[in-house]
């Protein structure tokens, strides 16, 4: 495994105890509560602009938290991750799921999985925690299993949240320029569409809708 491909969050995820209180953790509390609205939002207004009857790849799945939003517009969801702990905790919600849910261990990084093979790709909180190049590769994989559309969140900065992330203390963040979000597209065959922030108005985090290119 190269120096790149060993970021923090890779390892994090496989303890069962970080699992089970994914959400508690991270929505617990007025502020919790906030973020969790504004991510719904975000994300939200990029789903609502696919089409319906989409399978789905849902890599990392997590917990399987963004099912319920995907099966408005899905006619199955299949979930990788590469944490077992969490696939656990996300087969528990497969029963209560309105379409077919499958759930495996996979790595984003290198899927194996055929060309073409799903309708939509759909990826949040990952980006973030990976170095460049490996969001240059993983974006690359999604493409190419995808058969039309790409949802994914990125850290994106302009000047002004630049300085503001810069005075910091974040060990594993990857944040992108706008052009190197672009450029990451056109490497990856694929054209923006859309982009809506899915965090804080202070954030930096943003749901992007990506379309293979023709």
């Amino acid at each position: 495994m190269s120096n790149e491909s060993q970021y923090l969050a890779r390892t994090h995820y496989l303890d069962e105890e970080v699992a089970a209180s994914y959400e508690q953790k991270r929505y617990s509390g007025r502020l919790g509560k906030y973020r969790y609205e504004r991510e719904q939002a975000g994300v939200g207004a990029v789903i609502a602009q696919l089409p319906n009857d989409l399978h789905f790849l849902d890599v990392p799945c997590g917990i399987g938290r963004w099912w319920p939003m995907l099966e408005a517009h899905a006619s199955r969801i299949d979930g990788l991750d590469i944490s077992p702990a969490m696939l656990a905790e996300a087969e528990k919600r497969v029963a209560s799921s309105s379409v077919p849910v499958s759930v495996n261990v996979g790595d984003a990084e290198s899927l194996e999985l055929p060309d073409d093979s799903v309708d939509a790709v759909f990826s949040h909180a990952l980006m973030k925690h990976l170095p460049i190049p490996l969001q240059a590769q993983v974006l690359g994989e999604f493409s190419r299993v995808s058969r039309s559309w790409v949802v994914c969140a990125f850290s994106v900065v302009e000047t002004f949240s630049y300085q503001l992330w810069r005075r910091r203390s974040f060990e594993d963040s990857y944040p992108l320029l706008p052009e190197q979000l672009s450029d990451l597209a056109d490497s990856a065959g694929l054209d923006i569409v859309d982009r809506k922030r899915c965090t804080t108005p202070l954030g930096i985090e943003y749901s992007v809708l990506f379309r293979t290119a023709s």
